[in-house]
């Protein structure tokens, strides 16, 4: 499972990560996570690439909508 953050300094992301590795963990889930500093471009970039490597990707960024996310 892909998780890709704007800003993983910023405290709720932190708490979101905590709480979201915890639950997959249980369920024997590992997840891979990406700072991408805020920027938006590199978000696009990631999403793209971790698309082909993961079974899931769990997206926090207020700044991209689902047309964003299609392969190229």
């Amino acid at each position: 499972m892909g998780v890709i953050a704007p800003d993983l300094a910023n405290p709720p992301f932190n708490v979101m990560l905590e709480a979201f590795n915890s639950r997959a963990a249980s369920a024997g889930i590992r997840i891979l996570v990406v700072d991408t500093g805020g920027d938006a471009d590199e978000e696009i970039e990631v999403s793209r690439s971790l698309q082909r490597h993961v079974d899931g990707l769990v997206l926090a960024s207020p700044r991209m909508r689902l047309y964003m996310l299609e392969p190229q």
